[in-house]
């Protein structure tokens, strides 16, 4: 019987490491075994590794605290390889073509297609950026789009591709950090491409969506259009920049202000009539902050946010296209308001993202939790067992315990053997060789000879 597949995977956000173990059941669906978080906030911000070896350190201590979560339920594993998912600020998407020019009267057959993916994987954007990604592409057929275009008579076959470029480093340092951990990289994978994948479906791409993934350090924007992706990027602007504001305005400490925001601060304060927050002020770390004070502050840093989302939007087209609207995920998405904040700026209904069905089991943990989501859609991408089984140890045989009535019975004793005159066994001894025979005739023979010639001298 096959083992099942385990997946391993570390998703490196804004400034923690959050790892996550999951089984691939026999229906596709994934279910979650164990979960595990650090905080990475010294070496790691806005996605990008600054210390290689405090992330290795905290990402082996990650990897032992997971691998004691899994002890109880797979005894014999042990953790091997892992799947790690990235969301830096340097990550986007650019555009690049490859075509081929074909022989007269020619049809474009795989080996056209495998062709143009080879010099796209060759490609390098420039020495600072290396590919990630790269994305399937749209075919073009003589200047015309098709979805199969092998088999198809064309004078020229076109691929447009989109690449997910990042820092040139970020692979070698996920890498090293890996190693430092004692585990081999089983794939680098994209987390807001991965998200897109787990929570969007066929319909909203063929739409037209949005996907927002608003977290502590940083705020991804993925686009699909006709079912293919339009744009990604990823803003170097997040939630923590709120904290720090209402940090540095209102003279406050970090866990207090946290506090504040989640408890009463409002993205959209103009649309926050039914809410129950105190119009007085909130007594704080010996002082008082007035609601309406604190809501302006997180408005205003929020609203930047969002500015910076719509302009790199706006780029890729006409956003009322987009009939799906946005959906809206990350670890920062339940501040207060937001959505309605997003509905009034452009203009599209809001909803919020969940794992689909077909991917996940659905009593399993955090399913719907945005601080694990990202997680969630790293296993559903990872498709290499990364578990290592282990056969436990055959036990020794234990010796046959004797009876100890028959340490009692007395065994009876050999009779020795009786040796004649001659050196040879007797009657009750081994059995004599036709050499010995020959040699004891030819002695009887002599004796009897000698014993006649003494007879006839007498």
């Amino acid at each position: 019987m096959p083992h099942p597949t385990y997946i391993v995977a570390i998703d490196m956000e804004t400034s923690r490491l959050t790892g996550m173990v999951g089984r691939k059941n026999e229906d596709g669906t994934v279910s979650v075994l164990a979960v595990e978080r650090e905080d990475a906030a010294g070496c790691i911000r806005r996605g990008n590794i600054y210390s290689k070896e405090s992330t290795g350190r905290l990402m082996k201590r990650l990897v032992e605290k997971l691998q004691n979560r899994i002890v109880g339920k797979l005894p014999d594993y042990r953790m091997e390889k892992v799947y790690v998912g990235i969301s830096g600020q340097t990550l986007r998407s650019v555009e690049h073509f490859e075509m081929k020019t074909l022989s007269l009267d020619a049809t474009v057959t795989g080996n056209d297609l495998r062709a143009l993916d080879g010099q796209c994987r060759a490609y390098r954007p420039n020495m600072e950026d290396d590919v990630i990604e790269i994305v399937p592409p749209v075919y073009y057929v003589d200047g015309k789009q098709v979805e199969q275009p092998e088999g198809l008579p064309a004078g020229r076959i076109e691929a447009r591709y989109k690449l997910i470029v990042g820092r040139a480093d970020i692979r070698n340092c996920v890498m090293d950090c890996v190693k430092m951990a004692g585990l081999q990289l089983a794939g680098l994978i994209v987390s807001p491409l991965s998200l897109a994948e787990a929570t969007l479906d066929r319909r909203e791409k063929e739409a037209g969506c949005m996907l927002i993934s608003f977290d502590t350090g940083v705020t991804s924007v993925v686009v699909y259009q006709q079912g293919m992706l339009a744009h990604l990027s990823v803003i170097p602007l997040g939630a923590q920049l709120v904290t720090r504001d209402l940090m540095k305005t209102l003279k406050l400490r970090e866990e207090d202000a946290e506090w504040l925001k989640a408890t009463y601060g409002l993205s959209f304060a103009g649309k926050g009539k039914n809410t129950d927050h105190p119009q007085e002020d909130i007594a704080i770390g010996g002082q008082k902050v007035a609601v309406k004070r604190l809501n302006a502050i997180i408005e205003g840093r929020v609203k930047e946010i969002v500015e910076n989302v719509y302009e790199r939007v706006r780029s890729t087209g006409d956003i009322a296209l987009l009939a799906s609207g946005i959906v809206l995920t990350g670890n920062a998405s339940d501040l207060k308001e937001l959505p309605e904040l997003l509905r009034q700026r452009f203009n599209l209904e809001v909803t919020y993202a969940t794992i689909r069905k077909q991917w996940m089991e659905r009593n399993g943990d955090g399913v719907d939790n945005c601080h694990y989501m990202t997680a969630i859609s790293l296993l559903i991408q990872g498709t290499e067992n990364c578990l290592l089984y282990i056969p436990p140890p055959v036990p020794e045989p234990e010796p046959a315990e004797q009876d100890p009535e028959d340490e009692k019975t007395p065994q009876p004793e050999k009779e020795p053997v009786k040796i004649n005159p001659t050196g040879n066994a007797g009657a009750k001894g081994r059995k004599k060789s036709g050499l010995s025979n020959l040699i004891d005739k030819l002695k009887t023979d002599l004796f009897i000879e000698d014993w006649k010639t003494q007879q006839n001298e007498k």
